[in-house]
């Protein structure tokens, strides 16, 4: 894109900061390329151009996919967090299934990585073996791999909430 600058715009910038786009006209002689990246007296020129909203899109199917995974988990669920990176699965049972039979483990990871966001969700198929892990939970610390985590009980509608972004 290219406009014309007058004379009286020339010696009004050599007094300010720069040209705005505001004082760019398309009337008298002088051409300035918009492309080029300093103007006539060499004061460099910034155009800001929209940017691209690729994120918002990430993160809003990033929600959905933790909303399907809040959707499997259920009811007697506890949320464990502040665990190790090196944490996994089978020692989060390991842990836990001494307070009663576990129905599912869920470690949430990252989906581009693969790595741990360090918060698990831990189903139990009765209320009364959530029940002992929640009240053993409060009552001492709980070390999963050598970390004392958080334990907290939550529902379906609350998972969605615990997502780190």
């Amino acid at each position: 894109m290219t406009t014309f600058i007058t004379e009286f715009q020339t010696m009004y910038w050599l007094r300010s900061v720069g040209p705005w786009i505001s004082q760019l006209s398309t009337d008298n002689q002088t051409v300035v390329n918009m492309n080029e990246e300093k103007n006539l007296q060499g004061i460099r020129i910034n155009v800001k151009q929209k940017r691209c909203r690729k994120k918002k899109k990430k993160k809003k199917s990033a929600l959905k996919v933790e909303k399907r995974a809040a959707a499997r988990i259920g009811q007697n669920c506890l949320f464990v967090c502040g665990l190790s990176t090196r944490s996994n699965q089978i020692e989060l049972q390991t842990e836990f299934e001494k307070f009663g039979k576990i129905k599912k483990v869920k470690l949430m990871r990252n989906l581009k990585s693969g790595k741990s966001r360090r918060y698990a969700f831990i189903q139990y198929d009765d209320h009364e073996s959530f029940d002992r892990a929640y009240q053993h939970s409060r009552k001492t610390d709980v070390l999963v791999d050598g970390v004392k985590v958080l334990v907290d009980h939550t529902k379906c509608s609350q998972i969605s909430e615990h997502r780190t972004l």
